[in-house]
């Protein structure tokens, strides 16, 4: 079992950054966290596993994680978007207000370790994003840490607002179709990648089905199922050594060259390439 790190100490009760262009985690370990933390994601697609779980992560999502977890970003992970880490002695800056907030989305860490942000939430949580950056980075002023802890109360209360559409978003009709829908991949994705047998399958239109997913995930049915296939693609590639040759029969994929297309499109990255990186 790999050793665990433990986060350092920055020095300072919050912090903010701003990660411009696609980091990557390759040749991170595992590491307990020091700082509450929160990652507001612009671009992801990938695996990160917090304490057991193994969460896929993606564009226009809020990662969330507590302090005392135990974080692990996969070799491949890429992000971009806004780092925000924070202690509790700083929370406490917060008007009393919002305390309810922090633990809405902090201490019950497994039902919410990932929200969605809609459309219509994403233009003002990136204006917010962008003046808490700058008032962070300016000289220092009088009550700066007053107007940093206000930012971070109006930033988390907007996050809980996410927590609870998203918790509405996931009932009723809609809910049991993404689910079965979900269930329908990952037993049939090997055999067939077309929107319109699943659609069938759920008696319902590809339309309905598209603006399900739409509600319930925020991306298509066919990303959905692709998102499925390259998942098992990775494993096979990762955690076999069957060629690559042999995993596009298993993918029932017509030849080699067909699924090193379709993998390239997804991941960005050839098989070979992808399998050599994981080494």
């Amino acid at each position: 079992m790999e050793a665990i790190l433990h986060e350092k100490s920055l020095g300072v009760d919050f912090y903010i950054n701003k990660i411009e262009t696609a980091f990557s985690f390759k040749g991170t370990r595992p590491t307990r966290l020091l700082y509450h933390r929160m990652l507001i994601l612009e671009e992801a697609a990938s695996i990160v596993k917090i304490d057991s779980e193994r969460i896929a992560i993606k564009a226009n999502e809020v990662l969330l994680a507590a302090k005392g977890q135990v974080i692990l970003f996969a070799n491949d992970c890429q992000i971009k978007g806004y780092e925000i880490m924070f202690t509790d002695g700083f929370w406490e800056k917060a008007p009393q207000s919002a305390s309810n907030c922090k633990s809405v989305l902090f201490d019950q860490k497994a039902s919410n370790q990932t929200l969605p942000i809609g459309p219509c939430e994403l233009p003002d949580l990136k204006n917010l994003l962008k003046m808490l950056y700058e008032d962070f980075h300016k000289p220092p002023f009088t009550n700066k840490a007053d107007v940093l802890a206000a930012y971070l109360k109006i930033l988390m209360i907007k996050i809980a607002n996410i927590n609870y559409s998203a918790q509405q978003r996931y009932s009723g009709y809609d809910k049991d179709i993404f689910l079965e829908f979900q269930n329908l991949i990952s037993l049939n994705y090997k055999e067939s990648r077309e929107v319109s047998f699943y659609a069938e399958s759920l008696h319902v239109s590809a339309k309905q089905l598209y603006e399900i997913c739409q509600r319930q995930a925020g991306l298509s049915p066919k990303k959905l199922i692709s998102s499925k296939i390259i998942e098992e693609a990775k494993r096979l590639l990762q955690f076999s050594s069957i060629s690559i040759k042999e995993i596009a029969l298993t993918m029932n994929f017509m030849s080699n060259e067909q699924f090193s297309h379709f993998f390239k499109k997804i991941s960005g990255m050839s098989p070979q390439k992808y399998r050599l990186s994981v080494q």
